[in-house]
């Protein structure tokens, strides 16, 4: 009888082992192990969860015909057929992300933020990836991406400034489209002009269009619409932007933009361009470059950080 609970008490692992099934649930685009994750039969209703590690263990199905899911709220749902899994045999299951489309933020349609999707007026948002793909001359060129958005230049390419309307509230000047730089307006109080060359687009996050009346929040000059040009927030303390241009008869142009975020409540920008021609262009344009950048960083930098230093 000793012999017999002996014999017993060395097999009971390698029984008990073969009543479980054990792995390890992976990312399977970093390889490392999904913590939290549900592991259940279907028709058995019962189940598990992974640990820190993503490794599991749960107890076989009653069902022959069962299968096992493993889910997660950030990955695709994954299943197993009984019929594969062997006891005693730990098993990899590979989970693959899903992909969340954030919701897009804009501030200008409410002065507060919300998601674009819930906003009853018509807003579009120019974002920072259209304004560096697309050759702008300048930040109103961008304007004519948006519906409903006219841009008149009355002396063509002789013109200084030009007028964008909205809602067929056109004219010689833009008084009933309210243009604001980060919420603030840069219209001129006279005639309501706007300088759109005082304005780098490599410094620009994006641009929020809201279209129609907007005079409860913003005024008589928001009759048309509203412009908002958002500033890019550095992310580093000093960060850059490149721009690069080719034409015709080696005509070459590079400009550079400076973000940089110096305290908490003090930025700074600052853009140096060049532009050449002929077929010495390609040979001065990376040292043209490379000057500018060093008299950004030499000129602006020690300015600023002088201005902010306590007395």
């Amino acid at each position: 009888m000793k012999k017999f609970f002996l014999i017993l008490i060395i097999l009971f692992p390698a029984i008990a082992s073969g009543q479980f099934i054990s792995g390890k649930i992976i990312d399977s685009c970093t390889g490392k192990g999904v913590p939290d994750a549900t592991i259940r039969w279907i028709l058995d209703k019962t189940g598990t969860s992974t640990n820190s590690e993503g490794a599991f263990s749960i107890g076989r199905s009653a069902f022959a015909n069962d299968s096992l899911e493993v889910s997660h709220l950030a990955y695709k749902t994954t299943y197993i057929s009984c019929r594969g899994l062997v006891p005693g045999i730990s098993i990899g299951v590979p989970l693959e992300p899903l992909l969340h489309t954030m919701p897009i933020l804009v501030v200008t349609a409410t002065r507060e933020e919300q998601d674009l999707m819930r906003i009853p007026q018509k807003t579009t948002v120019i974002d920072s990836m259209l304004l560096h793909a697309l050759p702008l001359q300048s930040i109103d060129d961008a304007l004519i991406y948006s519906s409903g958005v006219m841009i008149d230049r009355p002396l063509g390419i002789f013109a200084a400034k030009s007028v964008v309307t909205m809602r067929g509230l056109s004219g010689n000047e833009q008084g009933r489209t309210l243009v604001l730089m980060d919420g603030i307006p840069i219209n001129k109080s006279d005639g309501g002009t706007v300088n759109y060359n005082l304005i780098d687009p490599l410094l620009t996050e994006r641009i929020e269009v809201v279209k129609g009346p907007s005079s409860a929040l913003y005024g008589g000059n928001a009759m048309g619409g509203v412009i908002n040009i958002i500033s890019a927030f550095p992310k580093e303390k000093l960060s850059g932007r490149v721009k690069l241009g080719y034409g015709t008869y080696n005509a070459m142009i590079g400009i550079l933009a400076f973000p940089a975020s110096l305290t908490a409540g003090l930025l700074w920008q600052g853009v140096g361009g060049w532009k050449g021609f002929g077929p010495s262009a390609p040979f001065l344009f990376g040292g043209s470059l490379a000057l500018i950048a060093a008299l950004l960083m030499a000129f602006w930098l020690p300015r600023v950080q002088k201005a902010v230093q306590p007395s």
